[in-house]
Formats: C-alpha cells, sequence, structure tokens
C-alpha cells in the first residue's frame, strides 16, 4: 500500500512538474520519465491485486471487518488515478517536444487527462487511501 502511494505521487509530480530554480516559472515534462513512473505504478498496482486476491481470506476474516471493502475501494481509486494517467500520457504524447521535454505552455488540451484531470485524481486516491485504512 505505502509503496503504490508513493509510486504515485511520483507520477503526480512527474506529470506537473514545478522548477523553482526558473524565475520565468517554465515548466518541463520529460515524456521518458513520465512513463517510466506510470509503468512502475501500474506494476504496483498489479502486485496489490496480486496481494489481495492471495491474502483475500485475512482482509475478511481479520478483526477489522471492514478491510476487505477498504482494500476494494483503495485498488479501485488507484487503478482509476493509473486510467488517468495513460490518458495524460497520451496527451503528452502528442505535444511537441524540444531536447527530449515537453514545455507545459504548449500541451494541447486533452479532456479527462490533462494536468488538472491527473492532480484531482491523484486528491481523490490520496483521499481514498486516508479514509479506507486496510493495513494494519
Amino acid at each position: 500500500r505505502r509503496r503504490v502511494l508513493e509510486l504515485a505521487r511520483e507520477l503526480v509530480e512527474l506529470g506537473d512538474p514545478a522548477d523553482p530554480s526558473d524565475p520565468s516559472g517554465a515548466r518541463a515534462l520529460v515524456p521518458r520519465d513520465y512513463e517510466a513512473a506510470l509503468a512502475a505504478l501500474a506494476a504496483g498496482l498489479d502486485a496489490l491485486r496480486a496481494y489481495g486476491a492471495e491474502h483475500r481470506g485475512e482482509l475478511e476474516g481479520g478483526p477489522d471487518t471492514t478491510a476487505a471493502a477498504a482494500y476494494d475501494r483503495f485498488v479501485e481509486a488507484c487503478a482509476a488515478f493509473v486510467a488517468t494517467g495513460r490518458a495524460y500520457a497520451a496527451c503528452v504524447g502528442r505535444a511537441p517536444t524540444a531536447d527530449g521535454k515537453v514545455d507545459l505552455a504548449t500541451l494541447p488540451r486533452c479532456p479527462g487527462g490533462d494536468r488538472r484531470a491527473l492532480t484531482e485524481r491523484y486528491d481523490a486516491f490520496v483521499h481514498t487511501s486516508n479514509a479506507s485504512p486496510f493495513a494494519r
């Protein structure tokens, strides 16, 4: 669970980078780095699903009777974040690049897969995680 949250944070930070050292406020995204972080998060989600399948009985039969439902909500929220991350990756893939970077100011509008959607889906995922603990 913790590792998936760490990977999600890395993805959102790469997807909407801030460069405090650049006084112009210009921000550039490196598609290769973003794609790698997205692949790592998707792999983390797959590992979490495998864990859930293997330990479903513990989640359902443990002292916390809400653990299985909380796990399901966490996985569902993560999957939605990954889907939004993939939509954003497709948007980034259509953007012009310079030196292997995308200037976020030139990023085309992409309904359902823009920086705002990515950030909002991340916030919803973190909220679900905080509201639905399933691990001891």
